[in-house]
């Protein structure tokens, strides 16, 4: 099951955590890298694993690898949790920001979060949807996916 339930502040403390453990930087991924992440290579489709939306609706969090996945193997990344992100929202920073590799906003009162969550009427939420949530609040839907560089 994905780890839900999470507020920004405790993903990111356990990032810090456990990177010294991991020997390796386990950071919260941010907007873009998200989004490139769940694209897999797929830089028009809709959905991260291409065009087609899924008929399933689920009445509890999907298990784990349940969903699609996307050309990258990488599953879960609709349909299941809103997945925080490091970056601060800001509603318009992509109306202004440079078209390649934006760094995102500098502060703010909200999180990023992306992907799509089991219990909306339409889980399946696009690569392209983005959400915020004030960082210290948790829901059932909201969860934590890290990043680490590619192999």
């Amino acid at each position: 099951m994905p780890a839900v339930f999470v507020d920004w502040y405790s993903a990111r403390a356990y990032a810090r955590w456990a990177s010294p453990r991991a020997k390796t930087l386990i950071p919260l991924p941010t907007e873009r890298d998200w989004e490139k992440a769940a694209r897999g290579g797929l830089a028009s489709a809709r959905y991260p694993w291409g065009e087609a939306r899924p008929a399933a609706t689920f009445d509890r969090p999907p298990r784990v690898g349940e969903t699609p996945q996307n050309p990258l193997g990488l599953a879960d990344l609709s349909g299941v949790c809103h997945e925080w992100c490091a970056d601060w929202f800001d509603e318009g920073y992509y109306a202004e920001s440079p078209g390649r590799n934006p760094r995102g906003a500098a502060s703010g009162t909200r999180r990023v979060s992306r992907g799509g969550a089991w219990r909306h009427a339409d889980p399946w939420s696009t690569v392209g949807h983005r959400s915020s949530l004030p960082p210290h609040l948790r829901y059932s839907d909201y969860g934590v996916r890290f990043a680490r560089d590619a192999q």
